[in-house]
């Protein structure tokens, strides 16, 4: 019975930790989505000449994909 009673206490503790934890790494890995997504349109707009948007954007590319060697690379060459 008493065995019972703490994993039910371990289980109040922990569950609602991980959750928020999963969460936030699910809201995390949906913000780096969206902003990948804004530069992306921003510079497909912006194709016919510079606007201070589409130089914004471009500036924080090393910043926002920073673990994407190929994407970083290729704006190097460019």
């Amino acid at each position: 019975m008493a065995c019972t009673n703490i994993i039910n206490i371990v289980a109040l503790i922990v569950v609602p930790i991980v959750a928020v934890l999963i969460g936030q790494h699910l809201q995390n890995r949906a913000q780096k989505r969206m902003d990948k997504m804004e530069i992306f349109k921003t510079l497909m707009i912006a194709r016919t000449g510079w606007t201070v948007e589409s130089v914004r954007a471009l500036n924080v590319i090393d910043i926002i994909f920073v673990n994407d060697k190929k994407v970083r690379n290729a704006w190097r060459d460019l």
